[in-house]
């Protein structure tokens, strides 16, 4: 249980670094993951990343 929920914060941490997000979204992202680790990186995973991948697209 420990060892997934480690997988997701790093998986998502990494995730985030390396999205095509701007500097300051990119930056509320991590934000919020180091500080709610579980949430933030759950939630990363179920909309942000949709929306970094959106974004890209857009631009």
């Amino acid at each position: 249980m420990a060892l997934g929920v480690l997988a997701l914060y790093f998986g998502g941490l990494l995730s985030i670094v390396r999205s095509d997000l701007t500097g300051g979204m990119k930056l509320v992202w991590l934000a919020f993951a180091v500080m709610a680790p579980f949430f933030g990186s759950l939630l990363w995973f179920l909309v942000g990343r949709r929306d970094a991948q959106r974004r890209a697209g857009i631009a």
